[in-house]
């Protein structure tokens, strides 16, 4: 079994080859041979010209053909690789994919989650700072990788590195109320430093709480 999951690198195909014993160690063989068809197919795709910004991805979920949801994923996860888009946002667009009708569309979702992961992971040992660190681990948080105790872990570790930030700069603010959720962090932000940026992400997250009384006072 140890061989099993250096093979397919997978906890969830190792869980199902234990099940279904002695049957389910064909997996490992037949998750290669699935990597490999994908990555083929990806590299034609990827040569082809693609603009997904035409039609977003979340028109192609409910719109596209399996070719342009999958030709949406890769473009997606390279945004996201290239800091163009949160990767909370992709995962959360990409899980509704992994149950399309189409398989191949929901494998390509799969891969992407687990490529988005491991660049997260990357990317939080490569970070150059503790703003970075907090940043790229909210991410990771938000994407759902974590849950219970590891996802607790990880907001106390950023609630930790989180105060190595100025408190001039308004990311400490946004940074400690997102793994928070408490508003009244943004209120003394915006109060400290004047910033537009936590100025607008209170009219937002006031307006999704429906305290339009808060949002008018804000807009003056």
């Amino acid at each position: 079994m140890i061989f099993f999951y250096i093979q397919t690198r997978s906890y969830f195909y190792l869980i199902v080859a234990i099940l279904t014993y002695p049957f389910g160690l064909l997996l490992s063989k037949f998750k290669g041979t699935l990597k490999e068809d994908i990555v083929i197919e990806k590299k034609e795709i990827e040569e082809e010209e693609i603009n997904v910004d035409i039609m977003p991805l979340k028109s192609y979920i409910l719109l596209g053909t399996p070719d342009e949801k999958k030709r949406a994923i890769i473009e997606y996860t390279k945004a996201v690789k290239a800091h163009k888009r949160p990767a909370s946002e992709a995962v959360l667009i990409l899980k509704k994919l992994v149950n399309d009708e189409h398989p191949d569309v929901g494998l390509y979702a799969s891969e992407a989650i687990e490529e988005i992961e491991n660049f997260l992971i990357d990317e939080l040992f490569k970070a150059n700072d503790d703003k970075e660190f907090c940043k790229i681990a909210l991410e990771y948080v938000k994407s759902g990788y974590v849950y219970g105790s590891l996802e607790e872990y990880y907001k106390n570790l950023i609630k930790s590195y989180v105060e190595n930030i100025s408190k001039s700069d308004p990311d400490y603010y946004i940074i400690k109320f997102e793994v928070t959720g408490d508003i009244e962090i943004l209120y003394k932000g915006f109060e400290e430093t004047g910033s537009e940026k936590i100025k607008e992400l209170l009219i937002f997250e006031e307006f999704k709480r429906k305290n339009i009384k808060a949002v008018k006072k804000l807009l003056l």
